[in-house]
């Protein structure tokens, strides 16, 4: 099972999907975590269900891309949100890989 974090992303997984939800966020500092029976938990909306991971990352780099910071106006602009965008999602996929492959040699020993 997948429980990753991307930014304001989350990144589960069942049986049969991806699941990318966006959490509730309130300026700079997310506000999402609540209270629920007696455990914290995000308030936040599903964006999508996808068949694989590569089309969930695909999803939050759309989502980026059209719900980001501040306007696109010229093909620069666009430029640099892409690959601000790429660098995220490729740094939080290292992270994930890398907490897998510990995970996995700890299960070994």
């Amino acid at each position: 099972m997948i429980d990753m974090r991307i930014e304001q992303y989350h990144i589960t997984s069942d049986q049969r999907n991806f699941i990318v939800a966006i959490a509730k966020m309130d300026g700079d500092e997310p506000a999402y975590e609540v209270s629920y029976k007696g455990k914290k938990v995000y308030i936040e909306r599903n964006l999508g269900y996808y068949r694989n991971l590569a089309q969930a990352f695909q999803a939050i780099a759309r989502d980026m891309l059209q719900n980001g910071a501040g306007p696109i106006m010229t093909v620069d602009d666009y430029a640099e949100r892409a690959e601000t965008i790429e660098t995220t999602l490729a740094a939080a996929a290292r992270e994930y890989g890398q907490k897998l492959r510990e995970a996995g040699n700890e299960a070994r020993r």
